[in-house]
């Protein structure tokens, strides 16, 4: 009895932190959300409280007048095709890491690891030193690439291990009905590592789309600008007349791709961390 009394109050304690972490989580969300409708008198007299008259206009101020749209569509086009670009090369590599038996390639996949450990702050500065000098400073497709390969270490890491759970005999059926290798990887292959395909799509997309450091050091012109540059040019080129409306609105706008994303691919998000991915060896 006394067991079932303190199982039971663990299990009040442990949802009652529950809630307080999910309040915690959830309330800079809510507040960014009723702050970007409120104007700027609103705002200084209480930053906290809700709005008394809803300001619609400051999406149109944000995404218009302050040309947030042009940042947003810029971050749009950079994440898109870094992330295929990113899938395409790791999934590749992982493939002949988990089916191909070569000497020294057990040492280049733990090359691929090791590189997941090195901080992206390290290989900044020689990196822009040669990237200026062969101009390839301030292009978009530049930015891309960088993207492409940062992400291309994890999602390797996180697919070979689907690919090595899929059964031999899956592949050696497909050779002999006639498949070239690329029939295999394209017909076969990806189709059985779906959920990790998605894992990594999602966590390459929300650490691309909430980059900083390398975009705002070599990205110079202001109609290039991704998004998490463009809040921090949004709020420099306002100086003291900071327009909070548009600001927050800016944030909203920001996170919203992150939401839907999250909301539409979250089962098989939670369906691809547990699934085995296929049968073992």
């Amino acid at each position: 009895m006394l067991k079932k009394m303190q199982s039971g109050s663990l299990r009040t304690i442990v949802r009652l932190a529950l809630i307080v972490w999910g309040v915690i989580v959830t309330f800079p969300v809510v507040w960014v959300l009723y702050s970007s409708l409120k104007d700027n008198r609103a705002f200084y007299q209480e930053p906290w409280a809700l709005p008394d008259v809803l300001h619609f206009e400051n999406y149109y101020n944000a995404w218009v007048t302050s040309e947030f749209g042009s940042y947003f569509l810029n971050s749009a086009l950079v994440v898109a095709a870094a992330v295929l670009l990113s899938l395409l090369m790791a999934a590749t590599t992982a493939y002949v890491f988990a089916k191909y038996k070569m000497r020294g390639l057990r040492t280049v996949e733990n090359i691929y690891v090791t590189l997941m450990m090195i901080p992206q702050v390290l290989i900044l500065i020689p990196l822009f030193f040669r990237l200026n000098a062969v101009h390839l400073i301030d292009r978009l497709w530049v930015l891309i690439l960088l993207y492409a390969v940062q992400a291309i270490p994890f999602a390797v890491f996180l697919l070979v291990g689907f690919i090595r759970r899929i059964h031999g005999s899956f592949l050696e059926a497909a050779a002999i009905d006639g498949c070239s290798e690329f029939q295999v990887f394209f017909k076969i292959v990806l189709p059985m590592i779906k959920p990790g395909l998605f894992i990594a799509a999602i966590v390459n997309f929300m650490s691309i789309w909430n980059e900083y450091i390398l975009a705002i050091t070599l990205i110079k012109s202001e109609s290039k600008f991704t998004i998490p540059v463009g809040l921090r040019n949004l709020t420099v080129s306002m100086q003291y007349g900071v327009d909070f409306g548009a600001l927050f609105a800016g944030l909203v706008i920001a996170m919203v791709p992150v939401l839907i994303l999250y909301g539409i691919f979250q089962k098989q998000l939670q369906e691809g961390m547990a699934s085995s991915s296929g049968v073992k060896e």
